[in-house]
C-alpha cells in the first residue's frame, strides 16, 4: 500500500502544482479497492523559494512547526483533511504560510510524537515545541538534529515502535552569502 501511495504521489505531484488537488487525487485513487482498510497520512506542499511562500495541504497529519529568528517555535493552526485511502473525501484545505529570512520549518511523522519511553509515556506535541524553542537555527540540519536528539534522550534506548522522520527547511537570513533554501540531507 505504501509503495502504491508513493508511486501515485510522484506521478500526481509531477502533473499538478496545487497541494490540495494532489491530496484529492491521491485519496480518490487510494480509496479504490482498499478492502484492507489501509491508510496514509501526508502533507503536500509547494515552495516559492524567491518569496518564502509555502502552500500546504494536510491529510491526517500533524502540522509542521515554524521556528522564527528569535528561536520561538509555533505550530500554526492548520485545518487538515482526512487520512488518505479510506473514504473518497475531497476536502483538503489549502494553507498559505510565508517563511521569512532566517526562519525554519520542521515537519515530522507520528514516529516523533508517538515515540515511547521505557515507562510507556509518549514524546507528544508537548515536547516537540520545547525541543525546537530557544534558539534560531543556522541550518535545516541543526533543526532536524535538535528534534531527533530530544526524542532519543526521551526514549532513552527503548525500542522504536514506528519510523521517525523529520523534514526541515531553512531559509537563509537576508544578506547571507548563500541566500536561499537549504533542506536537511
Amino acid at each position: 500500500f505504501m509503495a502504491r501511495a508513493k508511486a501515485l504521489f510522484e506521478v500526481t505531484a509531477a502533473r499538478r502544482d496545487d497541494p490540495s488537488e494532489i491530496l484529492r487525487v491521491l485519496n480518490r485513487e487510494l480509496a479504490k479497492g482498499n478492502d484492507a482498510g489501509m491508510f496514509v497520512t501526508a502533507v503536500a506542499g509547494s515552495l516559492a523559494t524567491a518569496t518564502g511562500e509555502l502552500l500546504l495541504a494536510i491529510a491526517g497529519h500533524e502540522a509542521p512547526v515554524i521556528v522564527d529568528t528569535a528561536g520561538a517555535a509555533r505550530q500554526p493552526a492548520l485545518d487538515g483533511g482526512p487520512i488518505l485511502g479510506l473514504l473518497p473525501i475531497d476536502d483538503f484545505p489549502l494553507h498559505r504560510l510565508v517563511l521569512g529570512p532566517g526562519e525554519t520549518l520542521v515537519g515530522f511523522t507520528d514516529g516523533v510524537t508517538e515515540a515511547e519511553n521505557r515507562e510507556g509515556g509518549f514524546f507528544g506535541m508537548e515536547r516537540v515545541l520545547p525541543a525546537l524553542t530557544g534558539r534560531p537555527f543556522a541550518s535545516a540540519a541543526v533543526a532536524r538534529d535538535a528534534l531527533v536528539a530530544s526524542v532519543a534522550a526521551f526514549v532513552d534506548g527503548a525500542a522504536a515502535s514506528d519510523d521517525l522522520t523529520v523534514l526541515a527547511l531553512h531559509r537563509a537570513p537576508a544578506g547571507a552569502p548563500a541566500a536561499g533554501w537549504i533542506p536537511a540531507p
